[in-house]
Parts: structure tokens; sequence; C-alpha cells
């Protein structure tokens, strides 16, 4: 039987990218004091009880200890499945903390509830949502403050660096968790970098088209990165929001209600 390993390149090119749109903004902070949540009135919100609270070591044990064979589309993806107003973002929230608890995992919680999504390239769906992720992960791993300002900066280098040499979104997702994952290892080690999505259905009602997220999904979960693995989380309403199938026999898709 042949088997065919599928290595990440070592791709450096976007790493300016993301470096000077960090260093054009007044306060970002140490990945250790990361201050952002994704939730709405933290401050009364993470003091009140949550539906799912008993769930929390069981996923958590679930992501953090799993333990795929190295190579290609074997990086997994969970989904929680629940109705609108069950706490599907509270859990995501406790989920983040309980995952960076976890001695070499390094987990960044985003979500899609705001109105933060613009199209990058109009006649590119897959660019326009890499973007709008990489923004999203870059924002709350370094807890960028005044967003706007912070997406003009990113925008403005990635577009001069679009016309020097280009980047696929594939590899613009990639090399951002190489990017985040190279910088925690400074600090402490890690070999699972977590992406936990929330609403990823917002993109559908910002004009996304639907096979964009598949393309989000492939990118970051079906390559073998360096030194690390990826796993991602989201949340749904229904599988058919992220193009899964209920009978999908692919070993990526792991559902979870």
């Amino acid at each position: 039987m042949e088997v065919v390993v599928m290595v990440l390149p070592d791709f450096v090119c976007a790493v300016d990218v993301f470096r000077t749109a960090l260093n054009s903004q007044p306060n970002v902070n140490d990945l250790n004091n990361r201050t952002l949540t994704i939730i709405d009135n933290p401050d009364f919100t993470l003091k009140q009880p949550y539906i799912g609270s008993a769930l929390i070591d069981q996923w958590t044990d679930a992501i953090a200890t799993s333990e795929n064979p190295p190579g290609p589309k074997t990086n997994t993806l969970y989904v929680m499945l629940a109705g609108m107003g069950k706490g599907k973002t509270r859990f995501f929230v406790e989920l983040e903390k309980a995952l960076n608890q976890r001695e070499g995992v390094f987990a960044v919680a985003i979500t899609f509830s705001s109105g933060w999504i613009q199209k990058f390239d109009k006649s590119d769906d897959s660019m326009s949502i890499a973007v709008d992720v990489v923004l999203r992960m870059l924002t709350m791993t370094y807890s960028v403050a005044g967003f706007e300002n912070f997406r003009k900066e990113f925008t403005k280098a990635l577009r001069g660096f679009q016309s020097r040499q280009g980047v696929t979104y594939a590899e613009l997702l990639q090399e951002c968790a190489i990017f985040i994952v190279e910088d925690v290892q400074r600090s402490r080690p890690c070999k699972k970098f977590v992406l936990l999505l929330d609403e990823p259905k917002r993109l559908l009602e910002a004009g996304i088209a639907a096979g964009a997220f598949h393309d989000l999904r492939s990118a970051l979960l079906d390559y073998e990165m360096p030194g690390f693995r990826i796993s991602m989380a989201t949340t749904a309403l229904d599988l058919s929001t992220l193009g899964v199938s209920t009978t999908s026999n692919h070993e990526s898709d792991a559902a979870t209600s």
C-alpha cells in the first residue's frame, strides 16, 4: 500500500504581514496576559451558571489527549450541536480556559457573531474567510484593541504582499497557526493548537459561500503541521451549516452533541 504524506512547505512569507499589522497597534498584549473574550458582558455573564458545565472535562480530555497518527487528514473537527440560546458561546469560553490549563496545549476562541465580517476579495470567498479568521485569531491571541484599525493595517500589509508575491488562502491560515504556535513555544511547550470557532453560520449570513467553510477546515485539518497538531471545534445548529454530512466517513469529522 502506498502511503503519501503531505508535509506543509516551509512558508515564511506572510509572517511579515502578521508582524507588521501587530506592530502597528498601540496595545498588543503578551500571550500570557490575554484579556479579550468572545462573550458579551463577561464581568456579569461569566459569574452565572451555564448549561454544559459537566461536559467541560469530557471535551477537554477528548481534545487535549487525542493522539491521532501523524499525517494529513488525521486532525479532528469537534462539533457542538445545540439550539439557539443554549449557551454554546459560554461553553466555548470555559472550554478555552480549561484547554489552556493543559500542558502542551494552546487554544484560542473566535466568534463570528459581531459585525466584523467584510470580504477581502469579492471574487474569492475562500480568501475572504481566511483573512477574516486570521484577523480574529490574531486579535484574540494578542488581545488587540481597536479591531477596525487593526483590520485596515492588516489588509494594507496583505494587499502589498499580494501585489509582490502572493499567498493562497490555505497558506495564510497555515502560516498564522505556525506563527502563533512558534510564539507560544518561546515561553512554554506547545504540541497542540486548538481553534474554537463560534457561530460560523454568520459567515453564510454575510454572503460567504458555504463551500468556503469546507476550505477553511481543509486548510487547517488536512495538513501535517511542523512540530504540532491542530484540532478544531465549532458550534452549530445543524451540520448542514458546516458542509458536514451525518453519514460522512471522513476521519476528520467528529460530531458531538
